[in-house]
């Protein structure tokens, strides 16, 4: 049965009625010669149904624009046949036509967007090795190889992946009978070749093309499955030519950019060589404190304000808290280290936990003090003597000996004596692992038999810090154990909150207008200081006070032990919430005064000093930077020389895999959940590379902002990093690598302190404990160095630092892989983001402070 071209529109191209009766108005007008055959028709329809998703855009875009055979045209072709203007056998060949450029046009598209995949994976891997060729060339040619296969996989996941959408808009019976499987395999894998290709070279960009080309040519098989001639190929091609020529404009602009932005890494890579020897040293500015710091200098505990340097500033004493002040310097008292340390701890049982984050003395420099406050004494004394003016000395009155004066005079109406100062550094040394004990040993034994029923027999006490008192003690087996016990003021509930009301009335009083020309006591000038402070410290109390509860310490303790592979662990027994039983840990404190005596005694050398030093550092990137296989990330946030014990009889096994290093304490850890334990790992990485962005992000996170805008906050603390530190002149002056975290978290702290931003409790912690590792600690170091001989330079081989740092991140990556393979793929990409668009500034950073470059 025959039918007009009109009835085949209706049926197939779902015209509308007003259409169908304009093109039936117009056929009227002439009777056809030839009517539509059932062959024509059906094999109109059989090719309107071969058509994918990719033949019907093109279809859709061909009313408006030339891009091949659109249905259109056919409709024109057949109305022809109808009206006898054209034979049947052409009408079958443009029909024939029209099928092909329908195929062709989605090949091509395909084909294209496989290789500009295939080729996205070929320039992003050349971009990796070109960067990390600057490192190392060893692993080129395994990443040629992989980058390859990588290219190939892709090519194929593509082209089979985009063949699959587009036969979803074919007629599901023509879906049914097609299995091109193999062929995509061939054509993808071809596309990825292509990809390749164009990555390599520009000079390769036209091979890349032609082979693209020849991925349609595999594709476009007979009934036969034979492969067609080139001048059939080519005969096909020519109604797809407009949409051929987009493609070949596309993977041809996309190859050209790939090779510029690798010629810019390029350049950046000579550029950060150049440099390397035109930089500044940047220093933290004269006076910049610490958060810490500046908190203890608000409410009057900052001692630095009389150590000025080298030399001891009397003009300092009227900005200290007197409470304070009234137990240093007290009469009769000089030299009577235990009694003042408990007075201390009686005023307010929170203030030795300040005092335990000032750096110790140096003995050098402790002489010096002496010496000066001798000095100072002798030469206030003479003035007194000679009276006002003097005696007529020339230049013996001034403004400066009027204010020592004035001050000395003060202390003395108040009792106090300045020879006070002068048992600072043992307080301080004392206070970190020797503080006094707040019970006896009968006591001690009372509080252990009252829970465990005589279970436990206390022998002696071994230390006493800020919180708790450690004692030995054997179990019924005669088995050793360690008992540690709260302090028996932190048993008091009244009186911690009535020490931490008292800090909290010091700073209201220091708050107070104060207009002495002299001796002001207004430490804080605005509302929005005094409101800073005031959560600051309610941060501190609430971490502090987490240290008193020994059974969540206990549980810390049992978590970094799964955790710790370059350290000793802690054993634990059990705990209750003020009584936590360990097993004894061998060793000596890091900070003791018989660590280098023992060291002497055991005939080590400056090889195994150092070996040992590397060791520290080891366990100090495994602390901070590695991954928990499960649970938490836990870190003790309180490592100072105290809480590290070594022992040195494992020294000389420490290339045999001994771990002569135990930390203990857990009292104060900082806990986080893998996901956060991984974006930290990851922001690390930021200070090595420079990326302000993400430092100022992270360092913000958590924040409270006050009446600041975050988002312009985070742009500001990013713009003062990139133009303090981080640029192409500039190079943190550290003597050890990993200072570079402590140096940049001062300046963000600073900053984040002048704009009155209250930081994330948990990221202040954090940053407590890298620079009590970092400073304090090899500031032991440093000691057992001088009293051996050593060279500490030598020791702290920045080279292997930077090694160990490196190895520990790579290695924790790998852990975060495993663990979250999605969030660490996102991480990964910010930096290699970062890296690709900031290639000279990245590559500076890490040549300019690392010497990697």
């Amino acid at each position: 049965m025959s039918e007009k071209i009109s009835d085949i529109k209706i049926l197939n191209n779902k015209t509308d009625i007003e259409t169908d009766k304009r093109r039936k108005h117009k056929s009227a007008s002439y009777t056809p010669s030839v009517n539509l055959d059932e062959e024509i028709k059906d094999l109109y329809i059989s090719s309107k149904k071969q058509r994918g998703f990719v033949a019907h855009l093109y279809d859709f875009l061909g009313k408006t624009f030339s891009l091949g055979i659109s249905d259109k045209k056919v409709l024109k072709k057949l109305e022809k046949f109808e009206n006898g203007k054209i034979s049947k056998e052409d009408t079958k060949a443009y029909i024939e036509r029209y099928r092909n450029a329908n195929a062709n046009s989605s090949e091509i598209t395909i084909d294209t967007l496989a290789t500009l995949s295939a080729m996205g994976i070929g320039f992003f891997t050349k971009r990796a090795k070109t960067l990390t060729k600057v490192f190392t060339p060893k692993y080129q040619s395994a990443a040629t190889a992989i980058s390859a296969a990588a290219a190939i996989i892709t090519g194929i996941a593509v082209k089979s992946g985009l063949k699959s959408i587009d036969n979803l808009g074919k007629d599901k019976e023509i879906r049914k009978n097609e299995h091109n499987a193999k062929t995509n395999i061939v054509s993808g894998s071809l596309d990825g070749v292509s990809g390749i290709l164009s990555a390599a070279s520009p000079m390769l960009i036209p091979a890349g093309i032609a082979l693209n080309a020849f991925a349609r040519y595999v594709t476009d098989k007979k009934d036969d499955e034979t492969l067609p001639s080139i001048g059939d190929f080519l005969e096909k091609q020519k109604d797809t030519v407009g949409i051929g020529l987009l493609g070949v404009a596309g993977v041809t602009a996309a190859a050209a950019k790939g090779h510029l932005n690798i010629s810019k890494i390029s350049e950046a890579i000579k550029n950060a060589k150049l440099n390397k020897t035109h930089v500044i040293n940047y220093r933290p500015p004269a006076g910049q404190l610490t958060e810490f710091q500046q908190l203890a200098r608000d409410i009057g505990y900052d001692l630095s304000v009389v150590l000025n340097g080298e030399k001891f500033d009397p003009s300092g004493i009227a900005k200290l808290d007197e409470d304070f002040l009234k137990i240093l310097l007290e009469k009769g008292q000089n030299g009577n280290i235990e009694g003042k340390l408990r007075k201390i701890e009686q005023e307010n049982i929170f203030l030795p936990k300040y005092l335990q984050t000032v750096i110790d003395i140096p003995d050098d420099k402790q002489l010096k003090l002496i010496k000066q406050i001798d000095e100072l004494i002798v030469a206030h004394t003479e003035r007194k003597a000679a009276g006002f003016w003097g005696n007529g000395r020339k230049g013996d009155f001034s403004f400066k000996n009027h204010g020592i004066d004035e001050s000395l005079d003060k202390l003395d109406e108040k009792g106090m004596d300045i020879n006070g100062f002068k048992d600072l550094q043992e307080i301080i040394k004392r206070i970190k692992s020797k503080c006094p004990t707040s019970r006896t040993i009968n006591q001690a034994q009372e509080m252990v038999d009252k829970e465990y029923a005589g279970q436990y027999k206390i022998t002696k006490l071994l230390g006493v810090g800020s919180i708790a008192e450690s004692y030995l003690a054997k179990d019924k087996n005669g088995k050793e154990v360690v008992i540690k016990l709260v302090k028996q003021h932190f048993l008091d509930t009244d009186k911690i909150a009535a020490d931490k009301a008292k800090v909290m009335q010091k700073v209201e009083e220091r708050a107070k207008p104060d207009y002495s020309w002299f001796t002001s006591k207004q430490t804080i000038h605005s509302n929005e200081r005094k409101e800073y402070d005031i959560n600051q410290l309610n941060n501190m109390y609430k971490v502090w006070g987490n240290e008193i509860n020994l059974s969540e310490e206990a549980l810390s303790a049992a978590q970094i032990g799964e955790q710790a592979s370059k350290f000793s662990p802690v054993g634990v027994i059990d705990s209750k919430a003020s009584i936590f039983i360990m097993e004894k840990a061998k060793g000596i404190q890091l900070d003791s005064d018989k660590f280098v005596e023992e060291w002497k005694k055991a005939n080590l050398t400056e090889q195994d000093f150092k070996n040992f030093v590397e060791n520290y550092v080891q366990v100090y990137c495994e602390q901070l930077f590695s991954l928990p296989k499960k649970g938490m990330k836990v870190v003790q946030s309180d490592p100072h020389g105290g809480n590290i014990l070594v022992d040195i009889s494992q020294i000389k096994n420490l290339k045999s895999g001994s771990k002569p290093i135990t930390i203990i304490d857990y009292g104060n850890t900082t806990k986080t959940e893998q996901t956060q334990a991984i974006k930290n790992l990851f922001n690390h990485i930021d200070y090595l590379i420079g990326n302000t962005d993400m430092i100022a992000e992270a360092m913000l996170e958590g924040a409270k902002f006050g009446k600041n805008d975050p988002k312009a906050i985070k742009k500001e603390l990013s713009k003062a990093l990139k133009y303090e530190i981080y640029n192409p002149d500039t190079k943190i002056d550290v003597d050890n690598p990993v200072k570079i975290f402590s140096t940049v978290n001062s300046f963000c702290l600073n900053f984040m302190q002048k704009k009155n931003i209250i930081p994330n409790a948990s990221h202040i912690n954090q940053m407590k404990a890298e620079e009590t590792y970092i400073i304090s600690n090899l500031g032991c170091l440093k000691n057992v160095a001088d009293a051996c001989g050593y060279d500490i330079g030598k020791a702290i081989d920045r080279d292997v630092i930077i090694k160990q740092l490196v190895n520990e991140m790579a290695s924790a990556t790998q852990d975060a892989t495993q663990i979250a393979p999605k969030l660490t793929a996102q991480e990964i990409m910010k930096r290699y983001n970062f890296f690709a668009n900031n290639s000279e500034d990245a590559l500076s950073c890490l040549g300019i402070n690392f010497n990697i470059v």
